[in-house]
């Protein structure tokens, strides 16, 4: 019997797999972008073709190929996701005072919350406190520089360095889209300074509102605002007002598609260990290819980019000895940032577990603990109105969702607080339907013509002479 040659049956086994592993529409909110990717494993089982050239041999093609035809080869072959050129530093470059409020913000929350998601939009944070810091004064304000380290920078510094950041991170990318909003709500008659709302619309694009903070409807007015800024991902911000006759608040909405998306089929349901020792079941994507990839004692760190790869999404997985909360309370920006040259590329497999999260904090008592406790200690905002305000309440809360085909996520920061002067508008109930004091008294000389204890309005005691 003639033999059939092999480079028959290796084409005929590769028309197979490719024709059963079409890509579809990863499951989730965030759509696939480009072209339908095409994987080299058998989607019954999910082993793995060999039929690939190995990736530094083909680096030149693929790119080649990704670049004109905008087509991802998202598969379980050697896929080339090498890092694309460094984005050059100029005045967009911050790490110079804001890395250390964002480790020591999220340090903070998560040593104190070790058995849950904890999940903060720094940059969100950051912005809402700007417009609260435009309208401070004194020890609040000096509070607001000393915790988020721009001590040194003069407002127009500070406003001009966050404008240019917001500026930048949403033209960063087509296949990244960032947006970012900003307002400004005052109660009905209560005057904010001219300049405060200048400054807030001039760098942060702030919308300003009037509102009547007494009517419980305006608090839908809030949250539907907060609802269309973060594309129906976060509803709400507040269920009522707290006293509040002000608002400084902003939303942050991301939506970045991976450089090399990861295909469905490969992903199967596996075990995901919890810290207690629970074992849950979650969907576990896979991915091999070149990474930027980091390993030392302690852990193995992975970068995987979106878009034209400016922005990633880093993975850092403590080795199996050690200790998750240990990792996360040593967790500082000067690590941090010596930990980024260290990436290089690296022919790897990466499995990752789909996420469905969010998270809720009302950061006073973190923000106390880092320091700015004046903020909170009345009349905080003597530059934003006439009106005394005081900071009662800042809220954040963040959602984030992964999957194949990339990172969808939305965060908003609710600054709010009540005037720390009585409101003359507010009125009070005083029902006198019990028994009670009374007296009345010369408010020049403080003589008492009468006082007495009145337990029966209507009794009219019979006593001579009357």
């Amino acid at each position: 019997m003639k033999r059939i040659p092999v480079f028959l049956i290796m084409t005929f086994l590769l028309l197979i797999v490719v024709l059963g592993c079409g890509g579809s529409e990863p499951a989730g909110s965030i759509e696939e972008r480009g072209p339908t990717h095409f994987c080299l494993v058998d989607p019954c089982i999910g082993y793995e073709v060999d039929l690939a050239v190995e990736p530094e041999a083909e680096t030149d093609n693929v790119e080649a190929e990704n670049h004109n035809n905008n087509t991802a080869t998202n598969t379980r072959n050697a896929v080339d996701t090498q890092e694309g050129p460094a984005v050059e530093k100029d005045s967009l470059d911050n790490t110079d005072y804001h890395l250390g409020f964002d480790f020591n913000l999220f340090h903070e929350i998560a040593v104190n919350n070790p058995d849950k998601n904890v999940i903060i939009s720094t940059v969100s944070i950051k912005l809402a406190l700007a417009m609260a810091y435009n309208g401070a004064s004194g020890e609040a304000k000096e509070a607001i520089a000393r915790v988020v380290q721009i001590e040194g920078l003069s407002l127009e510094e500070v406003n001009q360095k966050l404008h240019d950041m917001m500026t930048s991170l949403e033209a960063a990318d087509t296949d990244v889209q960032v947006e970012i909003a900003n307002s400004v709500w005052s109660h009905t008659g209560i005057s904010l300074y001219k300049d405060f709302i200048g400054r807030c619309r001039e760098y942060y694009d702030a919308e300003v509102e009037s509102l009547d903070f007494f009517d419980p409807a305006s608090v839908d007015i809030i949250n539907k605002w907060v609802d269309e800024k973060t594309h129906g991902k976060i509803k709400k911000i507040i269920k009522s007002f707290e006293g509040e006759i002000y608002a400084l608040i902003n939303a942050l909405y991301f939506k970045g598609f991976w450089t090399s998306q990861f295909n469905e089929y490969a992903t199967r349901e596996a075990d995901f260990h919890l810290p207690n020792g629970e074992v849950k079941k979650v969907p576990l994507m896979w991915q091999k290819g070149m990474f930027p990839y980091y390993e030392n004692q302690d852990f193995q760190a992975i970068s995987l980019p979106y878009g034209d790869k400016r922005m990633s999404m880093y993975i850092f997985l403590p080795k199996p000895e050690k200790n998750f909360d240990v990792f996360i309370a040593s967790l500082n920006a000067g690590d941090w940032s010596s930990w980024m040259p260290d990436f290089s590329i690296k022919k790897g497999i990466i499995e990752l577990p789909h996420m469905q999260t969010g998270y809720f904090v009302n950061l006073r008592d973190t923000l106390e603990s880092l320091g700015m406790g004046p903020v909170f200690s009345g009349n905080a905002l003597e530059g934003m109105s006439a009106t005394p305000l005081d900071i009662k309440r800042i809220l954040h809360k963040t959602v984030l969702e992964v999957n194949e085909a990339g990172t969808e996520g939305a965060a908003v920061t609710y600054i709010g607080g009540p005037t720390c002067a009585p409101n003359p508008e507010e009125l009070f109930e005083m029902r006198v339907d019990r028994p009670f004091f009374l007296a009345i008294r010369d408010n020049l000389t403080g003589e008492l013509l009468f006082m007495g204890s009145i337990i029966d309005p209507l009794t009219n005691e019979d006593q001579p002479g009357l």
